[in-house]
């Protein structure tokens, strides 16, 4: 939880939005974190007991920030999904 709260504070989904500002669609981000998800062998630790969120928090948090990332669009940088 601690590790959360640190990235929170870090204020990382300012990182979507920064993305958007440099012309990237932070819609890649999920894309990202769907294969990465896809890729790990095994078992996966349950997300209380890991460092990191899981792969599917990620991408719902993501989703979350993308509607105010979208807002810090650049005119004719990014499409859509």
């Amino acid at each position: 939880m601690g590790h959360e709260i640190a990235h929170a504070v870090a204020k990382h989904g300012n990182e979507r939005m920064s993305q958007a500002l440099a012309g990237y669609d932070p819609h890649t981000a999920i894309d990202f974190w769907q294969r990465m998800s896809g890729n790990k062998g095994g078992k996966k630790p349950p997300e209380f007991l890991s460092t990191h969120p899981s792969d599917q928090t990620r991408i719902e948090v993501i989703k979350e920030f993308i509607p105010e990332a979208m807002t810090y669009d650049r005119p004719n940088n990014i499409s859509a999904g």
